[in-house]
């Protein structure tokens, strides 16, 4: 006989192949999009750890991990006035500490990929099947809760319609519904989606 809620487990951690197949594009995706970004980059430059569109967020992440590792507390050195040494991030407080034992700050950032990789995939697969209940039609909406992009942003940008504003503010509204690509440099926020479900 089998202990009470071992097989309630047992059906949370087994994926169906079609998770799994999610699973490995997700993987490939992360993977290669900071790959193309590490073979494109300039000789003798910096990488920020980003592979997003706009790395100004890496940048402060990365200031966050340098203040954390110096004072535990970080402030904003971003605003026009900055801050005390007031804000605790336990992410940035570990990444402090790596950086601390000599690990780069983009690595010391760059160790929470598999973290945030393995918590935006478990809330996405947690969520899809709780509301879901064909289990065959659970990979496809994984895939499209993943990898989905506003078919908005190719039509703004190709017709122009708005101007640059437009652009600009498409552009931003297909980052925030695209999970997949929080991944690309915006662990932080992988990592508070994932935990929402």
């Amino acid at each position: 006989m089998k202990p009470a809620g071992e097989g309630a487990r047992s059906r949370v951690a087994r994926l169906s192949r079609g998770e799994t197949g999610v699973l490995v594009l997700l993987a490939l995706t992360t993977v290669g999009v900071f790959a193309a970004v590490l073979l494109d980059a300039p000789p003798g430059g910096t990488w920020t750890a980003s592979a997003g569109r706009a790395p100004t967020d890496q940048l402060e992440y990365l200031w966050w991990i340098r203040d954390a590792a110096e004072h535990a507390l970080v402030s904003n050195r971003f605003g026009l006035t900055g801050s005390d040494h007031s804000f605790l991030h336990p992410m940035f407080v570990f990444s402090g500490l790596l950086a601390k034992a000599g690990l780069s700050l983009q690595l010391s950032y760059l160790a929470w990929v598999p973290v945030a990789f393995a918590v935006l995939f478990a809330g996405h697969v947690a969520y899809v099947r709780r509301v879901e209940s064909d289990a065959r039609s659970r990979w496809q909406a994984l895939l499209i809760a993943l990898f989905f992009f506003t078919p908005a942003v190719p039509v703004i940008y190709l017709t122009h319609i708005g101007g640059p504003q437009a652009h600009t503010d498409i552009g931003l509204m297909g980052d925030e519904l695209f999970s997949a690509g929080y991944l690309w440099g915006y662990l932080p926020r992988a990592i508070g989606v994932g935990l929402v479900p």
